[in-house]
């Protein structure tokens, strides 16, 4: 069974503070975890996320790759995973866990905006 990535968004500000101790069990747990104060005030730190989500999206891709090539040796031809465009449709997918309140979860999704815009996500 193939392990779908997972990287963690952590306010670790929020609950007064308890979202550090939230970071440090993700961490425990080898998920590539990340602040989001951090995120928004470090540019380097924030082109390291850039850079898991790049080895994130190229790990899917190779199982992707993977899956696509033991399919070749089925005999099912009514299986179609393409879209109306002619384009494979990925079943793949990164979870993003966000931990913190309410407005951490907007703050999360703007650096995740941010993130998948840069050319190096782009050009992956």
């Amino acid at each position: 069974k193939s392990q779908v990535p997972i990287i963690a968004l952590v306010n670790g500000l929020s609950g007064g503070h308890k979202g550090e101790k939230v970071q440090r069990i993700l961490e425990e747990r080898q998920i590539p975890t990340f602040d989001l104060y951090k995120l928004s005030t470090d540019e380097q730190y924030f082109k390291s996320f850039i850079n898991q989500f790049v080895e994130i999206y190229r790990k899917i891709t190779a199982m992707e790759n993977q899956r696509d090539r033991s399919e070749e040796y089925e005999e099912n031809e009514d299986k179609d995973d393409t879209d109306s465009n002619g384009t494979k449709e990925w079943s793949l997918h990164p979870r993003v866990i966000i931990a913190g309140g309410d407005g951490s979860i907007a703050w999360a999704l703007s650096m995740l905006d941010r993130a998948l815009i840069s050319d190096e996500i782009i050009n992956v």
